[in-house]
């Protein structure tokens, strides 16, 4: 059952009346649910107000008490949408366990929070219409508002700029400039869509005479009925075997477009001949004094240790051969430190034997003295005091005689 305080709500008879809050001047309304205690229990309170609109609220407090459900909602703005009688039910909502009250018919004067009229409640049918109405009537006002000034312009019209009847014409030897054409002046001298169609058609029918007895368009003599002329492909054959017209030069020119007698052809070809005997035989005097570019030839490559107690040394070099001399420039980019000894091999060319009993003085990076020989395609290096230190390198040239 609901609890709340009755009390006799002045000019309602008293079957009607059910209560009311308070002295109506509350701001919140308390209800007690006897013999309903749940853990979670969900609250809502149902409103349906004396113009039929509707609204739902949820309860600010619902907690249980001794062996009860209390239930507190503070009324705000939007929660009552019309004053005058309301009829309240309570529903209350454990796991899925559902109760639902008896409706009943409180009262509600003005003090009670009506809705904000700046605030659209989607749930209060009537508030909706009653803007859909304020809008209508709006609109009649801005209409009204447009017909009045459309009035006051007719009105504010200056009558003397309206055009005279009597300035109509119908005959084209009254025009003026301050006259304007009637519809009768427009049938006169103008011709309407018909007149026009039937001249077209007309025009038509003549153009379609006069065609008709014109040949058909086509690509080719055959088409046009013709068989008895040379066509295209026969004229250009012809064409082809003749020569474009142009005069003779009596001796060849430079760039001329025209053409030489045969005379003067073999003439010509005659003395071009013996000149390009003549400028041979030069040439081949020339090139027999002439060194050969075949034993030119330049290259790269890399160098190996000689032996594998010398595995870690490395090595490259750049070469120019011209004949059976070759220089090459040796770079040493590795030597194995605390060693007095070197052997790398890979030269392009081997040395002549006699290569061997010479050798040649390099200073390392290192600032040290080193001992360099050639023998075939092998690189010897020694250190004769001392021996070699980390990240010494060597850099040098030499030029040798190819071993044939």
């Amino acid at each position: 059952m609901i609890i709340f305080n009755k009390e006799k709500y002045e000019g309602i008879a008293a079957e009607d009346n059910a209560g009311i809050v308070g002295e109506n001047l509350v701001s919140k309304v308390e209800f007690t649910v006897n013999d309903f205690v749940g853990k979670n229990t969900i609250a809502a309170i149902h409103l349906r107000f004396k113009d039929g609109s509707v609204n739902t609220v949820a309860p600010q407090t619902v907690k249980t008490v001794n062996n009860s459900t209390y239930i507190m909602w503070k009324i705000g703005k939007n929660d009552i949408f019309c004053h005058g009688w309301v009829e309240v039910q309570l529903e209350l909502r454990e796991e899925e366990t559902t109760l639902q009250t008896d409706i009943v018919r409180l009262f509600a004067g003005e003090s009670i929070p009506i809705e904000d009229k700046g605030f659209t409640n989607p749930n209060s049918e009537t508030l909706a219409l009653r803007d859909e109405a304020k809008k209508c009537w709006d609109k009649i006002a801005e209409q009204n508002k447009q017909i009045e000034n459309n009035i006051k312009v007719i009105a504010d019209s200056d009558i003397t700029l309206k055009e005279e009847k009597a300035n109509k014409v119908t005959l084209k030897a009254d025009v003026t400039d301050e006259s304007y054409p009637s519809v009768a002046y427009l049938e006169n001298y103008y011709y309407d869509y018909d007149d026009v169609d039937d001249e077209i058609q007309n025009l038509k029918s003549s153009v379609d005479t006069k065609l008709n007895l014109k040949a058909d368009k086509a690509d080719t003599l055959a088409g046009y009925g013709i068989t008895d002329a040379y066509d295209k492909t026969y004229i250009n054959r012809s064409l082809n075997l003749k020569l474009d017209k142009r005069p003779f030069d009596t001796e060849p020119k430079y760039n001329s477009p025209n053409y030489i007698t045969s005379g003067t052809v073999y003439n010509s070809v005659n003395s071009l001949r013996q000149t390009v005997v003549q400028n041979k035989a030069d040439i081949e005097k020339s090139l027999a004094n002439k060194y050969d570019a075949a034993n030119n030839e330049i290259g790269s490559g890399e160098l190996s240790p000689g032996q594998t107690i010398y595995e870690g040394s490395a090595g490259n070099f750049v070469y120019a051969k011209n004949g059976d001399a070759v220089t090459v420039s040796v770079n040493i980019t590795s030597m194995l430190a605390d060693k007095t000894y070197l052997q790398m091999t890979g030269l392009p060319f081997p040395s002549k034997a006699e290569s061997r009993l010479a050798s040649i003085a390099v200073y390392s990076t290192k600032n040290k003295l080193r001992n360099v020989r050639i023998d075939g395609s092998w690189i010897y290096i020694s250190a004769p005091s001392d021996k070699f230190v980390e990240d010494e390198k060597m850099n040098f040239v030499v030029t040798y005689i190819i071993r044939r």
